[in-house]
């Protein structure tokens, strides 16, 4: 499978990197109509297959389904522009409200199910207001017992079973065959919102990214028509911009999706060889614990033609370890975020190993130093700021965070280090959650992760700030061993202060977890480790 635009090389003109030109063909915009399209066409097409039970959703059923979820929308005096609450794990009814929500016209605004508490619903609630919310049996208490604590008033739709709510199947069957038959999706504009996406948290409560269907639409615009079935696993939650994008995608460009929750590496390949997988989109967090399977040569990824990675740096030793595991595979890197989807994207080319890309169609980036706002030129380190119509329209109900991330002109300050070199190939530093304002210096968290790592029987680790009345903010480690072997917090304070210089000593202490938390992206959850470390200044 290949992108496009892989052949088309960006301009640059005073100081700012340019990619292609290619505007939406008509009505490219309008999702809802172009998946129903997609059902009604192809009704006997395999769209879903689940992973745990093999069972297999057809066109013609999610069709079925999505339509009279719509209808029932409708019947609870839902209209375009209101927002429509989901929170579920990845199973096969969880793309069904979001569906209905584009035919509609209505905001989809998905809440991550994992590591939910009240803190998170309430401000969820609060400041998304849904009218109506979709969740799974496993977090429907917390759901139910908030809204109702906190006064709030909204139905709650089971995907699944819960004594004393509504089933997800119950509205389903009652809608009317005539009527389902009947429905016609609402006329939307490019400009009209579509979905809130949270950003990951790395701060206490994630902020709402507002996308419309023109900027949802031109992330779609990268990819090329399947010129053979294809079948992807959705590695990612259907709450992250790359999970709802995977999900429209697949059906837009008819390709079957399995879907499943949580893989561990060998579950990940077992899938991958069942169901003759072919398109692999991950985080490069994921490549690195891929690379711990054991026996993974026993495994045949062979079908596996194009893999996909980013969520952040590129790690040099996990692109090489992709390459010869899907050795049939199109390597792409790709660079992108929740407020704008892909701005850079490049096959590995293995000269250039750690490579971020280069800049997509319809995206325009500039280096700037943010002392001063000058652009800077080839090789010269600074804030990455990008414009796009796959921009956000903003936060939702933040303007003042709005503000702050996009100037006058429309640049998106992405808050992310890096640099280009004179072929325009960017290289990502660091990302804004990476650094820690240590006394008067700005460290990379990313720098001691790599020392601790090198002590021998760490597993996984994540360094974040923790606040400090002499240095601001100080290192804090959270560490897991690997199975079968011990470490001490003598052996990484050793290692830490052998390596780096003081300020980096981890004076916010160690902690060793059993486990390390992860977001619906895949990547280490800091949301919940935050909470850890303030937890710990309250001790």
């Amino acid at each position: 499978m290949a992108l496009n635009y892989q052949d088309s090389q960006p301009i640059y003109q005073n100081g700012i990197w340019k990619g292609v030109r290619d505007d939406m063909p008509e009505g490219y915009f309008k999702l809802g109509e172009r998946i129903l399209n997609q059902f009604k066409q192809n009704p006997d097409f395999i769209g879903q297959i689940d992973s745990l039970t093999g069972k297999e959703d057809t066109y013609k059923s999610m069709g079925d389904r999505s339509i009279r979820c719509a209808l029932w929308l409708i019947n609870q005096g839902i209209h375009q522009g209101d927002v429509v609450g989901l929170c579920s794990k990845n199973q096969l009814d969880c793309c069904i409200p979001l569906f209905a929500s584009l035919y509609l016209g209505t905001i989809c605004s998905p809440l991550s199910h994992l590591y939910m508490d009240e803190e998170l619903v309430r401000y969820y609630i609060e400041t998304r207001q849904p009218k109506v919310m979709f969740i799974d049996q496993i977090n429907a208490d917390m759901v139910v017992e908030t809204a109702k604590k906190n006064g709030y008033s909204l139905p709650i739709i089971v995907l699944g079973q819960k004594d004393g709510l509504l089933s997800f199947a119950d509205i389903l069957r009652a809608q009317n065959d005539e009527e389902v038959d009947k429905f016609k999706c609402t006329d939307v504009k490019p400009e009209d919102p579509a979905i809130i996406i949270n950003t990951s948290g790395t701060t206490n409560l994630p902020k709402g990214v507002l996308h419309s269907y023109g900027s949802y639409a031109n992330m779609l615009k990268y990819f090329k028509n399947d010129e053979e079935p294809s079948t992807v696993i959705g590695f990612f939650g259907i709450n992250t911009i790359v999970g709802i994008r995977t999900v429209i995608r697949s059906v837009v460009f008819k390709a079957s999706m399995v879907v499943a929750e949580n893989l561990s590496g060998t579950e990940s390949l077992e899938l991958i060889e069942k169901y003759k997988v072919t398109q692999l989109w991950m985080t490069i967090y994921t490549a690195i614990r891929l690379m711990k399977t054991p026996d993974i040569l026993k495994f045949n990824p062979s079908s596996v033609k194009m893999v996909a990675f980013g969520g952040g740096k590129s790690d040099g030793e996990a692109i090489k370890f992709l390459q010869k595991l899907f050795y049939n595979a199109d390597l792409y890197c790709h660079y992108g975020g929740t407020e704008f989807g892909g701005a850079l994207s490049i096959k590995v080319d293995f000269y250039k190993v750690t490579s971020a890309g280069r800049v997509m169609a319809n995206v325009e980036i500039k280096v700037v130093d943010p002392k001063d706002n000058k652009i800077l030129g080839p090789n010269e380190e600074g804030e990455i700021y990008l414009r796009t119509p796959k921009l956000m329209t903003r936060y939702w109900d933040n303007p003042k965070a709005t503000a702050d991330a996009v100037d006058s002109e429309g640049w998106y300050h992405t808050g992310d280090l890096g640099y280009c070199d004179t072929d325009g190939d960017f290289f990502l530093v660091a990302r804004n959650n990476e650094l820690i304002s240590i006394y008067t210096n700005r460290t990379l968290s990313s720098v001691i992760v790599e020392v601790i790592k090198e002590v021998p029987g760490v597993d996984e680790v994540a360094v974040l700030p923790q606040q400090h009345p002499d240095y601001y903010e100080v290192p804090m480690a959270f560490v897991t061993v690997a199975h079968g072997m011990q470490v001490t917090e003598d052996d990484i304070n050793g290692a830490v202060q052998k390596k780096l210089p003081d300020y980096m000593k981890l004076r916010g202490g160690i902690r060793f977890l059993e486990t390390m938390p992860y977001s619906d992206s895949g990547k280490i959850n800091n949301r919940i480790l935050r909470a850890i470390v303030k937890a710990s200044l309250e001790e």
